[in-house]
């Protein structure tokens, strides 16, 4: 009596209550189930910042595009002669882009490319737009990217590209991200095209 399957369970008490308890199955399942729970609403709130900020974006094209097309960029406005309007990357940067990114986007992250398109010749235009993201080998360079104002009647093309820092890619491995300054980013893109106005031009060559 007491024995089953060679166990004598009269002596081994503690064995099978170990064996009945449920203490700490809380704990255990949770260990399990939290990994791939915070991983999952991490992923959906890089992604609902990712939506923000190609709206972000979407605005800029639109306040980058208005600010060229009506000559703000390439008339002087006082009477030294010298242009206090934007005409270089790091101006337009500093003056209009900067300035309504809502304080959520780093400026340093932040690139902008405006080129002229030429009339007539549709190669051309679709070589602008081909909405490319700058990156190469994983990594993201802009260095060839510039400002071109324009002349009057020009038609043109706009792309900001903003390096997003993202939370996943630290989890990820290094060949898997896109990285910028040597930190894995989100790569985020929006572009447009527009035709300035037949502004009076202070001696622009266009591009």
């Amino acid at each position: 009596m007491g024995r089953r399957g060679g166990v004598n369970f009269r002596k081994n008490k503690g064995l099978l209550a170990l064996l009945r308890t449920r203490k700490g199955t809380t704990a255990l399942e949770f260990g399990i189930i939290a990994p791939t729970y915070f991983l999952v609403l991490l992923l959906t709130l890089e992604m609902l910042f990712s939506f923000y900020v190609q709206n972000v974006l979407d605005l800029m094209v639109d306040n980058v595009a208005r600010v060229i097309s009506t000559g703000n960029t390439q008339i002087a406005l006082n009477t030294t002669g010298t242009s206090t309007d934007p005409t270089s990357e790091s101006q337009l940067l500093n003056q209009v882009m900067c300035p309504n990114n809502y304080g959520v986007l780093s400026c340093a992250q932040l690139a902008v490319n405006v080129v002229a398109v030429t009339a007539g010749t549709p190669p051309n235009y679709y070589a602008s737009t081909t909405g490319q993201m700058p990156i190469s080998g994983n990594v993201i360079n802009t260095s060839s990217w510039s400002v071109c104002t324009g002349q009057p009647g020009e038609a043109m093309y706009i792309e900001i590209f903003y390096a997003e820092p993202s939370w996943l890619g630290k989890l990820l491995p290094s060949w898997t991200a896109q990285t910028s300054t040597g930190a894995n980013v989100h790569p985020v893109m929006a572009g447009g095209g527009f035709i300035n106005e037949l502004f009076t031009s202070s001696g622009s060559t266009g591009c």
